[in-house]
């Protein structure tokens, strides 16, 4: 597309119905006291009628919670997505995006994008509401290309069939008429469809999901690879990154190719750089080595070095260079609230002249790293428009872990940091009922299973690159652990609040507690009932001290 384009694709987000309403509603928020949310984290039943009022909907008589109002629940989700709106500690207040707005073209643009993709995932709740890109893509390759007496249903049909074909994607078959309409609602709401027709923006979002979904070409450089995978999820990145590299004569140029490459881009571009060539593992040493004194590119080739027992440990100054990068990446994909945990979690308080924010910023500014100034700047930005005690640094998550279906219940509720991973909470649980960590396990988020990868279970993400926190948000405040999946250990976790992290006080913590934990191996040959050993708070609390200090 030209600017002219681009910026027509721009206006029609602006003004499209669901982004006009979620701006409404973030101003509304924004000009009065902070909003009480229910545990799902949208609007209670009290504020429907005034929010449904402020952008021009009609609820239903008796809805339970604003998620029971479609035309309500649609710009809320978007609102939280673009950054405009702020869910936090079971209220909401306007988000740091709504201060700016509106955005550039090239933002809007991206960002509503990514609303589409997010509201589509959220409101399918069907088999193939994982692949929403692929979805869109073939409805409104289907609208652009529909032909006189050719029914929708068939040139879907047929469009899953080309785009199957010509770049394997796999498009689902099924379109049953009420999705078909669903869609198209959903689709004309965001303004990428108007009187039946695919409008400029629907082009635009067309261009860019088949950019994002296509396989990557053997014929791409390596600056055009890197560019491309920083538009894929994890595993897409991956699988394509292979394909790029298998279809590479020699691995060791094309890793010299794209560490050369990646040492003159930005953090996050730099990054995927060295991710790729970490797949080649041992075959990329030389060319690791021939990095080591390259700038930007050297303290990874240092990393790298070292986690292969090929060279020596980074120096302190290469450790900090790697953290502010880090920090860098967080920021870009996900904000300065990550990008303030990782900094935490990187720099050593030990080493600092005091545990708190202010010290680690003047750490960063005297790093050097390019990207050290604007880094400490957007932190600090974001702290004095929302305050320190937000940062989930400052903040512990109040959970309830119940095993399921267990008459009388049994649960635990924990204190855990906020910014505590999957991989931790597995610990956590693990701790809070006496189990040994002998069986699988694995985490249930939605419809996406999150594990420790060393157990290579198919179809399975990685339970320490997920936040609870996170984890909690995208399944409406509860998700799922199972232990021993012969068993069936079954715990469903719940987040009850935020709290404020008291400084001393030690974490992880048990506060509450209900019921004895089952018998994890029973004694099927023997004729006495086996009953489990009384639960000891202190006990369990010791246990988790020990998580929370690092000791075994």
């Amino acid at each position: 597309m030209d600017d002219a384009a681009l910026s027509d694709a721009a206006e029609l987000a602006l003004d499209s119905p669901v982004v006009t309403r979620a701006v409404a509603l973030s101003r509304w928020i924004a000009e009065s006291d902070p909003r009480p949310l229910t545990p799902r984290q949208v609007l209670r039943k009290p504020d429907i009628p005034v929010a449904a009022a402020v952008i021009g909907v009609a609820p239903p008589e008796n809805p339970r919670t604003a998620a029971d109002v479609p035309a309500l629940n649609r710009p809320w989700n978007l609102a939280l997505d673009m950054g405009l709106l702020r869910a936090d500690g079971g209220t909401v207040t306007a988000g740091p995006a709504l201060a700016t707005w509106p955005p550039g073209d090239p933002d809007i643009l991206a960002a509503w994008l990514d609303g589409l993709l997010t509201v589509s995932g959220s409101e399918t709740g069907s088999p193939w509401d994982d692949t929403p890109a692929t979805d869109i893509l073939v409805f409104l390759t289907a609208v652009q290309e529909a032909a006189d007496g050719v029914p929708l249903r068939d040139q879907l049909i047929k469009q899953a069939a080309e785009l199957a074909e010509r770049v394997g994607l796999d498009a689902t078959f099924f379109w049953p008429e009420k999705r078909i309409a669903n869609t198209t609602e959903r689709l004309a709401s965001f303004g990428a469809i108007g009187g039946g027709e695919v409008t400029s923006l629907g082009r635009w979002a067309a261009e860019r999901l088949l950019d994002k979904l296509a396989e990557p070409e053997a014929e791409l450089t390596a600056a055009e690879l890197i560019a491309y995978l920083a538009d894929c999820d994890k595993d897409k990145r991956d699988e394509d990154a292979w394909a790029w590299l298998d279809a590479q004569p020699d691995p060791a140029e094309a890793a010299r190719q794209l560490l050369t490459a990646g040492a003159s881009m930005g953090p996050r571009l730099r990054w995927i750089a060295a991710d790729v060539v970490g797949l080649l593992q041992e075959e990329a040493l030389p060319v690791w080595r021939e990095m080591a004194a390259v700038p930007g590119m050297g303290p990874h080739a240092k990393f790298a070095l070292f986690t292969m027992e090929a060279g020596p440990e980074p120096d302190e100054g290469e450790w900090l260079w790697l953290a502010v990068e880090s920090a860098a990446v967080a920021l870009a994909d996900k904000g300065p609230d990550e990008a303030v945990t990782v900094l935490w979690e990187a720099l050593s308080a030990e080493k600092l002249a005091a545990d708190d924010l202010e010290h680690r910023l003047a750490v960063v500014r005297a790093t050097g790293h390019p990207s050290a100034l604007s880094l400490a700047a957007a932190i600090a930005d974001f702290v004095a428009s929302a305050g320190a005690e937000k940062l989930s640094v400052n903040q512990c998550l109040q959970l309830k872990v119940s095993l399921a279906r267990w008459k009388p219940p049994i649960w635990r509720t924990v204190l855990i940091p906020a910014t505590a991973n999957l991989a931790a909470l597995h610990l956590v649980i693990q701790a809070l009922y006496g189990w040994d960590g002998d069986h699988l396990h694995a985490f249930r988020v939605r419809r996406a299973t999150y594990s420790d990868p060393s157990f290579s279970l198919e179809q399975t993400r990685d339970e320490y690159a997920m936040r609870v926190l996170t984890a909690l948000n995208a399944g409406g405040g509860k998700i799922t652990y199972e232990y021993d999946f012969g068993a069936g250990w079954i715990h469903e976790l719940a987040l009850q609040e935020k709290v404020p992290r008291e400084p001393g006080a030690s974490y992880p913590s048990c506060v509450k507690y209900s019921g004895d934990s089952p018998v994890e191996y029973p004694d099927y040959d023997s004729d006495e009932e086996q009953q489990p050993e009384p639960f000891d708070l202190e006990a369990v609390n010791r246990r988790l001290a020990a998580l929370g200090s690092g000791q075994p």
